[in-house]
């Protein structure tokens, strides 16, 4: 199921960034520390393990001389065990409906 994450998370999460990213601890947790918002951060949960995640990190975009809130897809991966399952296609449909319900 998807959900948004929260900060009991932070181990499972940082768990499965370093098995698709290959990033110590401490890099990943100076992210964590420093951006981390759960209310930005999709998950996609089987069973209570975090197969799927990506972080929506708020920016801001500029065409034609005007500026759009916008996000930026961030950390976008998926455990090696649940890769082809389609959890990263939801997660990236949900992340476009939150985008646009947020205006």
């Amino acid at each position: 199921m998807i959900r948004y994450s929260n900060e009991n998370d932070i181990n499972n999460m940082t768990f499965l960034w370093n098995e698709a990213f290959g990033d110590s601890e401490e890099d990943i947790m100076f992210f964590i520390n420093q951006k981390f918002k759960p209310q930005n951060t999709l998950v996609y949960d089987v069973d209570g393990k975090i197969a799927s995640m990506l972080f929506l990190l708020e920016g801001n975009m500029r065409i034609n001389n005007k500026t759009y809130p916008s996000y930026y897809l961030y950390a976008a991966c998926t455990l090696n065990e649940y890769r082809g399952r389609g959890y990263m296609s939801l997660l990236l449909d949900f992340a476009k409906k939150t985008a646009s319900d947020r205006g």
